[in-house]
């Protein structure tokens, strides 16, 4: 592969660290059991079910692919009301629909149709209410339909069963894989005949040439996706490709990711060659999943290794399109992960060390140390303004300045007049952002060379400084200080990103402990207490990194309360005095650190 491979490489450290996160796995398991439902469900009607599909297909389609006679078994069928009757509501719930994820919401309208007859669904409802409704009742019109045809009640019961699976495990897939196809999710139920989408889904699923998929289903026999003036509209091209790659990655034939726009693009960074073809993108899929590996060591089954590589695709793209103000301040906790969080972020945009500074600020720094100065009789830039010389010469590039614990320092002495500038960015179309800093005088006095050597910007021969707009401020806030006056000066100036404890992080980086869960239960407490019984602030609390210390502690995979009592003394206590300190008296804080204290057991 491309040169690109060592940016890969390091994007997919960080996504690894993920394969410990519960919401990660879970996302996984919930994609691969709905293409197993999928899979068994398509692939289960018998000769007679296929039969009647085939026969509901042709008797629907009146040999014109636009005719919408489907419409009268969903929205524009007049007797909704007869699916509706309470008592063959709830049985029908419980009996057929008790796992439909969507299931509650057809429950909601169990008095809607109290009094209304002939009357169809669209005539009093609109949006996902009457999409869902009209879900429901096509189902039942299909199952009633069939019932009609093989006049047998467990025959129609068994039907009914698959149908309703069918409908819910396509849901599920694409709520779990695709904002767009679940965005789609009802016009492509709703508008498009059982048997079609059953044949579509075999096909993606048993095909070994994923170009004769698309061949069939973009010309021989189109999916709808649209109503417009009496005509179905059929689905782009690019939602089709999306659709059979999400569908096909449980296909054992192939090797493939999940189709997008973003998936392509990332594919053909990474291995240089024009995209022309889903065969081409599964070819890349195949390559990709072979070299870099970005699944889990113990995943065997191909299906969850691609499934794991399409998200991996959606993880970067979280982050390249990870829309930063240019002055932004993650506030929260200690151990909140502030400082992780934007290392994150530098390695996902692939940043170069050239391109970026972290400034761990305290009380000893002044002007010198950020703006500039003489330090001992010479004239030295400090590390903001050298940043801003950087980025105001390379105007291609994004450019960062990370400002730990900015609220260290005293701002307005350390930043002086350049925070004004901080909402009004130099740049090639605003050339007339610059101030005169409070050492331009002296800059403009020295020979030229040493003026333009320590100038920002040069106006009229006379010492600027300016903030560039490719320059992107990040600061920290530990939000245990409070909020005082200082704080309304940065949340004026930046936009602020609050990080909460991540309990979830916590129990799956304990997976296999004992006692994980109940631990987990104590460090909500125990931010309870303090944000609700002495605080009375939801900002302030411990973060889950504070917590995840824990492990240096534990012995033969338990934690006990002795394990407890020892984290405690060694890394909670004074965590909680020096939060406490800041808002109650001496007396006042030990008394509510020695509460703290007796809380935070398992008994």
């Amino acid at each position: 592969m491309s040169t690109n491979s060592s940016y890969v490489d390091s994007l997919l450290d960080l996504y690894k660290e993920k394969f410990s996160d519960r919401s990660l796995t879970n996302k996984v398991l919930a994609i691969s059991s709905a293409l197993d439902v999928l899979s068994k469900v398509s692939q289960s009607f018998s000769q007679k079910e296929g039969e009647f599909l085939q026969n509901l297909y042709i008797n629907f389609s009146n040999e014109s692919p636009n005719d919408i006679k489907i419409l009268d078994f969903s929205l524009n069928f007049t007797h909704p009301e007869y699916f509706f009757i309470p008592r063959f509501l709830e049985t029908n719930i419980n009996y057929f629909y008790n796992d439909f994820a969507l299931k509650d919401r057809i429950i909601a309208h169990q008095n809607t149709f109290t009094g209304k007859k002939n009357q169809a669904i669209s005539e009093f409802l609109s949006g996902s209410d009457k999409d869902i409704v009209a879900l429901y009742i096509f189902i039942e019109n299909i199952a009633k339909n069939y019932g009609d045809f093989c006049e047998d009640k467990e025959l129609k019961h068994a039907f009914k069963t698959k149908i309703v699976k069918f409908y819910d495990a396509l849901y599920k897939l694409f709520e779990a894989s695709s904002q767009n196809l679940v965005k789609e999710y009802f016009n492509l139920t709703l508008l498009n005949q059982p048997m079609l989408l059953v044949e579509f889904v075999k096909s993606c699923l048993l095909s070994d040439n994923i170009l004769s998929v698309v061949a069939l289903f973009k010309d021989e026999t189109r999916l709808n996706l649209h109503l417009e003036d009496g005509y179905f509209m059929s689905l782009s091209d690019n939602l089709l490709l999306e659709f059979i790659s999400v569908v096909a990655v449980y296909n054992p034939n192939l090797t493939i990711c999940f189709y997008n726009q973003s998936s392509v693009s990332i594919l053909s960074t990474i291995d240089s060659g024009e995209i022309r073809n889903l065969e081409d993108f599964s070819q890349k899929s195949a390559k990709f999943i072979t070299e870099f590996k970005p699944y889990p060591n113990a995943s065997d089954e191909n299906s969850i290794k691609c499934i794991y590589a399409s998200l991996f695709f959606e993880y970067v793209l979280k982050y390249k399109n990870n829309n930063l103000s240019l002055n932004t301040l993650y506030m929260g906790g200690v151990g909140s992960g502030k400082y992780n969080k934007i290392r994150e972020i530098l390695h996902i945009k692939n940043v170069p060390e050239y391109r970026y500074r972290f400034i761990t600020l305290h009380p000893g720094y002044d002007y010198s140390d950020i703006m500039d100065g003489f330090v001992n009789g010479v004239f030295v830039d400090g590390a903001f303004k050298q940043m801003c010389k950087r980025a105001i010469l390379d105007s291609q590039n994004e450019y960062f300045i990370i400002l730990h614990n900015i609220a260290n320092c005293d701002i307005n002495s350390v930043f002086g007049e350049s925070f004004q500038l901080l909402l009004d960015r130099y740049s090639s179309t605003n050339k007339g952002a610059f101030v005169q800093s409070k050492n331009s005088p002296a800059i403009t006095a020295f020979d030229e060379n040493k003026k333009e050597k320590y100038s920002v910007l040069l106006k009229d021969g006379v010492s600027c400084f300016a903030i560039p707009s490719n320059l992107y401020i990040i600061a920290t806030y530990d939000s245990n200080l409070g909020f005082d006056e200082n704080w309304a000066l940065f949340s004026r100036f930046f936009t602020c990103i609050k990080l909460d404890c991540d309990y979830t992080k916590i129990e799956a980086s304990l997976e296999g402990v004992k006692n994980a869960h109940g631990f987990v239960k104590i460090c909500k407490k125990l931010n309870e207490f303090i944000q609700n019984d002495v605080l009375n602030d939801s900002n302030i609390e411990i973060g889950h990194y504070v917590f995840l210390k824990i492990k240096e502690q534990i012995t033969n995979d338990e934690i006990s309360d002795k394990v407890l009592k020892e984290f405690f003394d060694i890394e909670l206590s004074s965590i909680l005095s020096s939060i406490f300190a800041k808002f109650l008296t001496y007396q006042e804080s030990r008394k509510a650190v020695n509460s703290a204290k007796i809380l935070f057991k398992l008994s």
